[in-house]
């Protein structure tokens, strides 16, 4: 789960919609790269957002406030985000679902889902059509989702 998987030569074709999915998703998990090795300082979440589906958005705020934001990780359409303490979080984008870097007065919008303040920037999960998922999972071990 920990490696970004490419399809085989023989399948892949540059102008495939699999491939600019491929491209998509790891460019994406990497758009948030500035904000590793850096403190969340607060944990944002949309009250209306569907992306919680899986867990509760209140476990989102109490377990990441404080933490590390460590490494971050791609398979295929998930993302995988480590932090101190042994908590990961997986995003899954859906159709319309992205990551961004925002200044750290960034005010919420409607379709962010989740963000995440730092002492220099915004770190923002939007999804217009919430079609995405979060998940949160506390343990050493990465989750097997």
């Amino acid at each position: 789960f920990l490696m970004i998987r490419r399809p085989p030569r023989s399948t892949r074709k540059e102008s495939s919609a699999a491939s600019d999915v491929y491209k998509r998703q790891a460019y994406s998990c990497s758009l948030w790269d500035p904000g590793l090795g850096k403190r969340i300082n607060q944990v944002i979440t949309n009250p209306t957002s569907r992306v919680f589906r899986d867990n509760n958005r209140d476990s989102f705020e109490q377990n990441l406030k404080g933490v590390i934001l460590s490494s971050s990780f791609t398979h295929g359409k998930q993302m995988l985000f480590s932090f101190s303490g042994n908590h990961w979080i997986g995003i899954h984008l859906g159709m319309t679902g992205n990551l961004a870097i925002e200044s750290k007065e960034y005010s919420p919008k409607k379709h962010d889902a989740l963000l995440f303040r730092q002492s220099s920037q915004t770190l923002a999960f939007r999804d217009p059509r919430q079609f995405g998922r979060l998940r949160l999972h506390l343990g050493k071990k990465s989750p097997d989702w």
